[in-house]
């Protein structure tokens, strides 16, 4: 049973080069999955980037924890992170789903961690490399997924 969310913030939940990400419509959804799951924010980003983005998104009071390279040597897709991760929620890795739209860190890190995955897509088409286990179109349909992994 999933009981943490990992996200990954830049153009998963937060539009940096993908502009159609409403950061409205993905708060009130943020907001209902947090009432069921913890939700944590994973990113290779600069901190103080990272914290302007969720200000800016209104996305504060969201995130149980942001994880950042502050706190960390190693970068997705190492695994170290989710281990760390798991280790500071004391949850197994049939409790996490990461949450992502690259391939190469997002999905890359789940399966070296041996974590679920999602691929958020945002309307392209992408050749697949590292498959996940779900992917969608628009991070909007994550909950439809999330029903399917409970």
């Amino acid at each position: 049973m999933v009981k943490v969310i990992i996200f990954d913030l830049d153009d998963t939940i937060y539009p940096v080069h993908v502009k159609t990400i409403n950061t409205g419509k993905v708060k009130l959804m943020l907001e209902q999955l947090k009432k069921k799951y913890k939700l944590i924010l994973l990113s290779n980003g600069f901190k103080y980037k990272i914290l302007e983005r969720i200000k800016k998104a209104n996305y504060e009071s969201l995130f149980y924890k942001v994880y950042t390279p502050d706190f960390f040597v190693n970068r997705k897709p190492l695994p170290n992170k989710i281990h760390r991760i798991l280790k500071d929620l004391n949850i197994t890795k049939d409790q996490a789903v990461i949450v992502g739209d690259k391939q190469y860190t997002d999905i890359l890190v789940a399966k070296l961690s041996g974590i679920k995955s999602i691929l958020v897509t945002n309307g392209k088409k992408k050749m697949i490399y590292f498959k996940p286990n779900y992917k969608i179109n628009s991070i909007l349909d994550l909950e439809r997924v999330l029903e399917k992994l409970i």
